[in-house]
């Protein structure tokens, strides 16, 4: 009687397929992994620039809001201003006529020093303090 010859296969290792396929599909996530980082610390600067530049503009609004009216006329004019994080801004700031006796129209440009930043342009109404409060007594 013949014993049937059983043929056992031992793998003691990767064939070369296996191992070019994992390094295909490896370099194929890689390259889009490094594709969305890219995108996103490009993101990430332009973020940083508005915020930078929406924080000086909230300042100057603020500071403008804060100034009596009747001496708006003398904080007219262009100042050079450096952001915290070092980039240098040119802050220009014009008062516009409204027709109205009692108030003006503030507007503020803000300019980068560097190029391919916008400038920014915004514009807010002053108007003059009431001469008596109807609230608070006779007028």
């Amino acid at each position: 009687m013949t014993v049937p010859r059983q043929t056992v296969s031992v793998r003691d290792g990767f064939t070369m397929i296996e191992v070019v396929v994992a390094m295909v599909l490896l370099a194929a996530v890689l390259v889009m992994l490094a594709g969305m980082t890219f995108v996103t610390a490009q993101r990430s600067n332009e973020l940083r620039t508005q915020g930078t530049r929406q924080s000086l503009m909230l300042q100057a609004v603020n500071w403008l809001t804060a100034v009596p009216y009747d001496s708006l006329p003398n904080h007219t004019g262009c100042r050079s201003t450096q952001a915290p994080d070092g980039e240098a801004y040119t802050v220009c700031i014009d008062l516009l006529t409204t027709g109205q006796s009692n108030a003006r129209d503030v507007r503020i440009r803000l300019d980068a020093a560097r190029d391919g930043v916008p400038t920014d342009t915004l514009t807010f109404r002053r108007s003059k303090a009431a001469e008596c409060n109807p609230l608070t007594g006779p007028c």
